[in-house]
């Protein structure tokens, strides 16, 4: 049976409407005169404006909707169901799905105009624990809210929660909360819009933290910016953990396009804190397939794979810290693969007094490892390029120090040096406060040469022999002979150099005698690269100076200049010589 409940404008007459034997009375004014007892009605009720204390209305299938609200209109601002309540602990709407199968829901609400709401909720008291829609299920896969949008296109929100309090939260869950999409920060221009409160973990394609607690906190007006935090003590746990299980992709990627952004920034206040931590857990591998703890590159002819700062004033700081326990691995594995410009693989800073701008130690004691490893292909890079710019005091470019054994600077291939090439000891008579330089002797081609003291026999001969490889990394011999004796004698090489020996004779018997060989250098490294005395400079180093300043050039003209050099027709007319 249909009943069809009207308000109309007032009237005097008082009208009655009814229905299995129950009267409804219409009153001409509202509020009127309040009515107590029961509706029980089997059809549909169509009404402009409808107050009551309570309605309740119950379903027992597991697929039904208790409350359904339309609002077809496709223009205006409509509502497919409005509830309001002005208790402090009210709820402007309750819905409860009470089956515990089924998908069911406790408030389902559709509107198809472009600006209208499906379901709104208002609380508009401004204290107490007011909700402007509560939504509560018990059913195994029920949603207590469900908001889905099918539009495919455009910017669209299942569901938008915002909130104007500087300190309250757009939204906020206290349990988990589960994404099977991505999870972002995204700035609409609205200046009170805060990220949530996860109470317990954000699980998602893209982002995804377990098992430990992540709190998104702060505003994100314009930043995206997701903060994680993580409270437990547990090595390997993460406030945010970022993984990537195919190939070629990012668990966490950050982009910046500001002049001086930061894709990724990571900062530490512990003792013992790391702002980015990078791990490869596997231990195999090699070549382009061998695990990377962490992978920074650089396409542009002036950028930095890596910078590392470290910017406290004192204390043991790094700008950068990487370690590799594997092997065969690399603390620091730097490249710039750039072909042109002024690249670096790696760069690191530090403020400190007591700081390493880049510091990489590998702790395997067995195996190549490399504390740091760098690697350039342009043909005017440097693998490792150490600057030290103070003009007083005792600064290094590089400093390499070893043990009892090994080397402390080793070069495969040529070693070179614009200056001299001294060695350094603690002066003898002073070693607290002076240092002893000795100097290598140098030549245009490289030389060896070979000392010792004979003495000639009872007929003036005495054979010198030579180390056993002499005759395979040496040509081109030279002799110097000095007679050690009061009386005057002579000396001469009376056979030449045979099978590593030669044959000294003095004009008197017994005769002590001190004896040098030169020989031009002729090992198989010597043979594949001939040394030169003249070489031509070229790239960027043509028309610049190892020590501009020697020829009466700033700085800019110095072959290492941080940039490009500048070029000038001729030099100066006067020079230092």
């Amino acid at each position: 049976m249909l009943f069809a409940l009207t308000a109309t404008a007032a009237v005097a007459s008082t009208t009655y409407l009814y229905g299995q034997g129950t009267a409804v009375q219409l009153q001409p004014t509202t509020p009127g005169t309040q009515q107590v007892g029961n509706a029980n009605i089997s059809g549909r009720v169509l009404a402009g404006f409808v107050q009551a204390g309570s309605i309740q209305t119950e379903n027992g299938s597991p697929n039904a909707q208790v409350i359904v609200g339309n609002a077809t209109s496709t223009t205006g601002a409509n509502f497919g169901g409005f509830f309001r309540s002005d208790s402090v602990l009210g709820r402007a709407l309750y819905g409860r799905a009470s089956a515990t199968s089924g998908t069911t829901h406790g408030v389902w609400g559709q509107s198809d105009s472009p600006g209208g709401r499906g379901v709104t909720g208002v609380a508009p008291a401004t204290t107490g624990n007011a909700t402007g829609v509560w939504g509560q299920t018990a059913s195994t896969t029920g949603r207590g809210v469900y908001g889905y949008t099918t539009n495919g296109s455009g910017v669209n929100y299942g569901v938008f929660g915002q909130s104007s309090s500087p300190t309250g939260y757009g939204v906020y869950s206290q349990g988990n909360m589960h994404a099977s999409g991505v999870i972002s920060g995204n700035g609409s221009g609205l200046s009170n819009v805060n990220a949530s409160h996860l109470g317990g973990f954000a699980s998602a394609a893209y982002l995804r933290s377990i098992p430990v607690p992540l709190s998104l906190v702060g505003s994100v007006p314009a930043s995206g910016v997701i903060v994680g935090e993580n409270s437990s003590t547990t090595y390997d746990s993460s406030g945010v953990l970022g993984k990537s299980t195919t190939d070629i992709t990012a668990g966490v990627r950050g982009v910046s396009t500001a002049n001086q952004g930061y894709g990724i920034h990571g900062e530490s206040s512990g003792v013992y804190g790391i702002g980015v931590r990078g791990e490869a857990t596997i231990t195999t591998g090699g070549g382009l397939s061998e695990p990377t703890g962490g992978f920074f590159t650089s396409v542009s002819v002036g950028g930095r794979g890596v910078y590392g700062r470290a910017s406290a004033q004192t204390g043991t700081t790094y700008g950068g810290r990487f370690l590799a326990m594997s092997t065969v691995g690399t603390g620091v594995y730097g490249e710039a693969t750039a072909d042109t410009g002024v690249n670096f693989g790696v760069v690191g800073s530090s403020e400190s007094t007591s700081g390493r701008a880049v510091f990489g130690e590998a702790k395997a004691v067995t195996g190549t490892v490399y504390g740091i490893y760098g690697r350039t292909q342009s043909p005017a890079g440097r693998s490792v390029y150490g600057l030290a710019t103070s003009a007083a005091g005792t600064p290094y470019g590089v400093l390499g120090s070893s043990g009892s054994a090994g080397w402390g600077v080793f070069a495969i291939g040529d070693m070179g040096a614009s200056g001299t090439k001294p060695f350094r000891i603690d002066h003898p008579f002073d070693p607290e406060n002076k240092y002893l330089l000795h100097y290598a002797a140098e030549s245009p081609m490289p030389q060896n040469f070979y000392v010792g003291n004979v003495i000639t026999d009872a007929q003036g001969y005495a054979w010198v022999t030579l180390p056993d490889y002499f005759g395979e990394i040496n040509k081109n011999f030279k002799y110097q002979l000095t007679v050690i004796s009061e009386d005057f004698v002579q000396a001469v090489i009376s056979k030449k150099i045979k099978s590593n020996r030669f044959q000294v004779r003095t004009s008197a018997p017994n005769t002590e005698v001190s004896w040098r060989v030169d020989a031009d250098r002729n090992d198989l490294y010597v043979r594949n690269r001939p040394a030169k005395d003249v070489v031509e400079k070229e790239g960027r180093e043509k028309g610049t100076y190892q020590h501009p300043a020697f020829y009466g050039f700033g700085p800019e003209r110095g072959m290492d200049y941080d940039g490009e050099p500048k070029r000038q027709q001729a030099p100066p007319a006067s020079r230092n010589r």
